[in-house]
């Protein structure tokens, strides 16, 4: 055995600086991760389609363990995908057999129609428990969307900090810098040292921590002023002064900016993180990348609904009913237009020979079908586009 060989070689980064590394938790997180299947990127479509096909055999044959089992395996993006074409029903009972700390994920992610269903079969209590796994802002879009009298007996069913917090970000426009923000952000002041950073860091709870990027200095009024990147953390002795750490000058949005020019000025400075203060230039918030992502796609389906008259609502709308209802304003204001020009054709119909008298109808079925094509191809092409709309 070589001298190399009995004494390993001397820790490099944080260890070399002071840090303490906990070689178990890091393993135990690497492994965690580990048990989510991957899925083939470039076949996806096929793949959510063959585990739909499976859930709905398990289901049929009432294999909870199964269906328990294969749903954990999938990250909660790709559970939401495969859960997509199922009905409510068969959404509910699948949501059900998965733990708190899972389902909360899903929810965060997955369509209305489903949640609604999810709330009728479980308590104030088991949902109010639900919603404090998830992140603020999601939990804050989650309750927005229940009506007065459920949301106001979930928040009372919350514990006051979480209650507190939600409380807050539903007092802003949905569609503003408040409304998308979320409060799982770190702040420390440029007196404290890279210890006090990191220690404030190990206050988060795991799922907060993944999706921080920087920790942010704020001075006594809790105003924001720099930030810190975690690589500057990673690579700095402990008692080295966040003021020398520091990038200052940080960008950031206002409360209440439109959450349009929120993504823009993120996708324009390519931002992964976005601090939000308020008038007083008082840190309040932050939002993600994800969430951004999101208000894009959002934006874009608004823009090319508008362009063919359709409502945004209409989306994974199931029901032809509610679709025909969304579209008839849209379709009355144009049959009134072409009753009009029919109307026109008919006063000089005298001077028409009277075989060709059924003419004057054919311009208002040819822009009938027009406007109803324009609409059903917008939906099919924003569908496909987004993934809700295939071929199996």
């Amino acid at each position: 055995m070589t001298e190399e060989s009995m004494n390993p070689p001397e820790a490099t980064g944080p260890a070399a600086n002071g840090w303490p590394i906990d070689s178990d938790a890091v393993l135990a997180g690497v492994e965690e991760k580990q048990d989510d299947r991957v899925l083939d990127p470039g076949n996806l479509d096929a793949e959510h389609h063959a585990l739909e096909l499976k859930f709905r055999a398990y289901l049929e044959s009432g294999s909870e363990d199964e269906v328990r089992s294969l749903a954990r395996e999938l990250s909660s993006g790709d559970l939401c995908e495969v859960l997509r074409p199922l009905s409510v029903e068969d959404t509910a009972r699948i949501l059900k057999l998965l733990p708190p700390d899972d389902l909360a994920e899903v929810l965060s992610e997955i369509d209305n129609r489903s949640l609604n269903v999810l709330f009728t079969l479980l308590d104030i209590a088991e949902i109010a428990d639900l919603i404090e796994e998830m992140s603020s802002d999601d939990a804050a879009d989650l309750i927005g969307d229940l009506d007065d009298a459920q949301a106001a007996e979930v928040l009372a069913a919350m514990d006051e900090e979480e209650r507190f917090e939600i409380a807050e970000l539903l007092r802003y426009p949905p569609e503003s810098a408040g409304g998308l923000m979320g409060k799982e952000y770190t702040t420390c002041t440029v007196a404290e040292t890279a210890a006090d950073a990191v220690a404030a860091l190990r206050g988060l709870e795991e799922g907060d921590l993944e999706e921080t990027h920087f920790v942010y200095v704020v001075d006594d009024k809790g105003r924001l002023t720099g930030r810190v990147p975690l690589y500057r953390l990673v690579i700095a002795g402990p008692q080295q002064q966040v003021s020398e750490l520091m990038e200052t000058d940080p960008l950031y949005v206002e409360v209440d900016l439109d959450q349009e020019a929120v993504a823009g000025f993120a996708r324009m400075h390519d931002l992964i993180t976005v601090p939000v203060v308020d008038h007083q230039m008082r840190l309040v918030g932050r939002i993600t990348a994800d969430d951004m992502l999101d208000v894009m796609e959002e934006e874009a389906t608004e823009d090319i609904s508008h362009l063919a008259g359709v409502s945004v609502g209409e989306y994974g709308e199931q029901s032809s009913f509610r679709v025909a209802r969304s579209r008839l304003p849209w379709l009355l204001g144009a049959l009134v237009g072409q009753v009009g020009g029919v109307s026109v054709l008919n006063h000089f119909q005298a001077s028409l020979q009277a075989r060709v008298i059924l003419v004057i109808y054919i311009p208002m079925i040819m822009a009938m079908a027009g406007n109803i094509g324009i609409q059903t191809s917008a939906v099919v092409v924003r569908g496909l586009a987004t993934g809700e709309i295939d071929f199996f």
